[in-house]
């Protein structure tokens, strides 16, 4: 039981290890399940959903073991460890506490589950939700502007049910269904590709990919690393566009005056804006942002990396963390439309996106520095966010990344450019400004909301009729 439910796991993670490798996931569960079918006893199931979750994000996140420059091994890996038992003691509270015995109750609490890591503020935990696993499968995810990310891990979980189930019984029905949920899954996803897109109004952006690593800005020296981007701005600047974004701390200081006019300057001529990565001391207190250097208007990063960006409990080890958390959407209006800024990690929180675009975000822009990470599927994981927000959101998105992945998506989650990671040059492309709001973005995560009051009202019945079987 244990070795096929950590089998499960492994193969979960493989899926969100490449973009080919991503339709795995439709299959990934089926070992797991099968075991619990054949068994056929409920009370395994906690135990049997643990060991899956544990497998699942101890893989997942191996790549953290790249932190090794700025910290011991003996510690990432414990942090790695750490995760891994945290999110699967989290998995299986659910399972012990609703005790799910049907297949739809199986999938509603599974989906509940992964809605749970979500809700704990500065810790909160979304990287690992399976319906960013299927992001560049474009047909497969355009649901998300209706369902979120929950709709795509709920189809993903109840496939892997159906094709299990079929499986141990030898029903070909159980296969039939599971097929059927692809086929409209599928077909909702082609139609909605094939919708055209704005064509009148174009906005030329330029996303910069500087090529330079986090410890090499540092090692370079900060003047170099100026020099590196305006130099890089300098061409783009020739191509005449509306827009270009520098990656997140592009520049490895903090954005004085002149730095910044130096930047709006060169755009001068040619009316291009600019934004900028890097920080700014605001009174006490120190932001990592994204800024417009026409006008000042900023976006301050939301959500920091734990135990990267700050220590958590900072007050209980003495320690202060150098860096804050920004506090609210803040758009950026500009003369081409309203940014919807997003930094790093903050594209992995689909409440942040929503936001921004019932605020009036027309397009959204994202800075980001997975240099840390070099080679690892932490880079093709984390791009996978981005693709889900702009369907999501139905806005083009703008993604410009320190050594990539670099990219321009539009509104159905193709890629317009792209370069690859660790190459110095730039993404560039015509956009749209966009005003409507998806069923998403009104609503949220309603479907997790949903399979919770349908669990409860499932868990209600099951206690009352054994009340009334008692009595």
């Amino acid at each position: 039981m244990i070795f096929y439910s950590m089998l499960s796991g492994f193969l979960t993670a493989l899926s969100f290890g490449a973009k080919s490798l991503a339709p795995l996931v439709l299959i990934a569960q089926i070992p797991m399940f099968v075991v619990y079918f054949k068994e056929n006893n409920p009370d395994n199931l906690p135990k049997i959903i643990k060991w899956y979750t544990f497998s699942y994000f101890l893989f997942l996140v191996l790549w953290i073991y790249r932190l090794r420059e700025i910290a011991p091994i003996p510690l990432l890996l414990f942090g790695i460890v750490a995760i891994a038992i945290c999110l699967s003691f989290l998995y299986w509270v659910m399972f012990r506490l609703f005790q799910p015995k049907k297949l739809w109750e199986i999938a509603l609490c599974f989906l509940l589950a992964e809605l749970v890591p979500t809700l704990f503020g500065t810790m909160s935990f979304t990287w690992g939700r399976l319906g960013t696993i299927l992001a560049p499968v474009l047909p497969l995810v355009q649901s998300a502007s209706i369902f979120g990310t929950a709709g795509i891990s709920l189809m993903i979980i109840t496939i892997n049910l159906l094709l299990a189930k079929g499986w141990v019984e030898k029903n070909k029905t159980y296969a039939l269904l599971a097929l059927g949920i692809l086929t409209v899954q599928g077909t909702y996803g082609i139609i909605i590709l094939h919708q055209p897109l704005p064509t009148e109004n174009p906005i030329s952006v330029i996303g910069l990919q500087g090529g330079m690593g986090s410890l090499s800005k540092w090692e370079a020296g900060i003047n170099e690393t100026i020099d590196h981007y305006k130099s890089l701005s300098q061409t783009a600047i020739e191509k005449n566009p509306d827009l270009i974004i520098l990656p997140e701390t592009a520049i490895p200081t903090l954005l004085t005056e002149k730095i910044l006019n130096e930047f709006s300057s060169m755009g001068k001529n040619t009316n291009t804006e600019f934004l900028i990565g890097g920080f700014i001391q605001d009174g006490d207190t120190q932001y990592n942002t994204l800024i417009h250097p026409e006008t000042l208007m900023r976006y301050d990063k939301r959500k920091l990396v734990p135990f990267g960006e700050f220590v958590p409990f900072d007050w209980l080890f003495g320690h202060e963390n150098a860096i804050s958390a920004g506090k609210d959407t803040s758009l950026i209006p500009t003369q081409i439309g309203t940014i919807g800024s997003l930094i790093c990690y903050d594209t992995t929180f689909p409440s942040f996106t929503r936001k921004s675009v019932q605020e009036g975000a027309e397009f959204l822009v994202v800075a980001s520095n997975d240099s840390w990470f070099e080679h690892t599927p932490a880079l093709y994981q984390h791009h996978n966010h981005s693709i889900l927000r702009s369907i999501e959101s139905h806005r083009y998105l703008v993604r410009s990344a320190n050594t990539g992945i670099s990219s321009i998506i539009n509104p159905h989650g193709a890629i317009i450019d792209t370069i690859p990671a660790y190459e110095t040059g730039m993404v560039e492309g015509e956009i749209y400004g966009l005003t409507n709001e998806t069923f998403y973005v009104r609503f949220g995560e309603w479907v997790s909301w949903l399979s919770l009051l349908l669990l409860l009202h499932s868990k209600y019945t099951k206690k009352n009729k054994s009340y009334g079987n008692a009595s």
